[in-house]
Formats: C-alpha cells, sequence, structure tokens
C-alpha cells in the first residue's frame, strides 16, 4: 500500500478567526520591569571578570623595583581569599588559578618586559610573585640546573 502526502494549509491560507484577532490587538503587552537594589549593582560587578588584570598587576609589580610580594596582601580586592557568601555561594579565588592566570600572563607573546624573571610561588592559599633577578635568586637557579 502506498503512503499519500497529506497536504497541508499554508497560514495565508487559513481564514483568520475576527474574534481572536481583535481581542490580541486590544490586550496591552506590559512588561514588568525588575529594579535592582544598589547591594545587587555591587555583587553583580564583583564577581565580573576583568579582562587584563593579571597583565597590569604584573607590570605594577616589576615597576614597583620589589623582590617579591604576597599577591593576596597587595592586592586584596581583586584576589580575595575563597570563601562563601550569605548565599553560601563561592567566591574569592584559589590559589591555583590565580597562579595560572599569573603564568598565563607572562606566556604571551605580548607579555611585559621582565616577566620572564618573575616566578609565581604558591604555598598554600598564598601566591607570591618574586623577581628572580632582583632577589638574586636568577643566579642560583641556574648554578642548580647546572
Amino acid at each position: 500500500m502506498a503512503r499519500t502526502r497529506r497536504k497541508v494549509e499554508s497560514p495565508a491560507s487559513v481564514e483568520p478567526d475576527v474574534g481572536s484577532t481583535t481581542q490580541q490587538t486590544n490586550a496591552v503587552k506590559e512588561r514588568k520591569l525588575m529594579a535592582l537594589t544598589p547591594d545587587e549593582i555591587r555583587a553583580i560587578y564583583a564577581k565580573r571578570r576583568t579582562k587584563g588584570v593579571y597583565d597590569s598587576k604584573l607590570v605594577a609589580f616589576l615597576d614597583s623595583g620589589e623582590e617579591g610580594v604576597n599577591v593576596r596582601e597587595t592586592w586584596p580586592n581583586d584576589f580575595p581569599y575563597p570563601g562563601k557568601d550569605a548565599q553560601d555561594k563561592p567566591t574569592g579565588k584559589k590559589a591555583t588559578s590565580i597562579k595560572q592566570g599569573f603564568e598565563n600572563s607572562k606566556g604571551r607573546k605580548e607579555s611585559p618586559d621582565g616577566s620572564a624573571t618573575v616566578d609565581v610561588i604558591v604555598d598554600g592559599e598564598e601566591v607570591y610573585l618574586i623577581n628572580t633577578v632582583l632577589s638574586g635568586m636568577a643566579e642560583e637557579l641556574a648554578e642548580a640546573t647546572a
């Protein structure tokens, strides 16, 4: 037994129901706006990722002339400790994530000048940037690998 196709009516060929069209045009479509509080707006901005934060902090460290810094103590607003907020949602950054961000910044073609001399070290939840040239560690590291 062969199958036959059923003819489907196109929407243009179907006559509109005049009553339903009138109801649709008379109905007012309203949007209710849900306003945000200033605290909600601050929370949204706090969770937002900032492009280039690792590059700018790496440049600031290199320009400072310091031998080494604790990242969380130097920039506590940019790299807060991990924890949970009032709604039990995770906040802050893990030390390994911060280390990876600085390592990625050092590894780019457009990395800041002198970034190859910076070591990123994680110790527990602390992250340290150490300038191996200024701290005298470059020679010790070269001797250890020789």
